[in-house]
């Protein structure tokens, strides 16, 4: 239920992405694969960011830990910044509940 629940949120996320940077309009197929994409490389810099903190015996990723991630992965810091400074923040289209939710008794 819960990796559903993701993948759905994943498929949003994409598809917000791809209206942000000018598309109006794609087919079932290329979004999967696009949600599929960001699926594997959110799960693999995740685990080398937590890689990374757990070498330096800490708990929680500081930006060090966040830059050597990125350049590790082959991202541009410098291209990365060109693109949070061109294209603004978009709100995400639905209310996202705290994930997961605590069961009151």
């Amino acid at each position: 239920m819960s990796e559903l629940y993701m993948r759905e949120l994943l498929r949003i996320s994409v598809a917000q992405i791809c209206q942000t940077v000018g598309y109006n309009a794609t087919q079932a197929a290329p979004l999967k694969v696009l949600q599929d994409f960001l699926d594997k490389f959110l799960k693999e810099f995740t685990k080398y960011l937590r890689r990374q903190v757990e070498h330096c015996n800490r708990t929680e990723p500081n930006l060090n830990d966040l830059a050597l991630t990125l350049s590790s992965n082959n991202i541009n810091l410098e291209e990365l910044r060109d693109y949070v400074d061109n294209v603004g923040p978009v709100p995400f289209v639905i209310e996202v509940p705290k994930f997961p939710r605590r069961i009151v008794l």
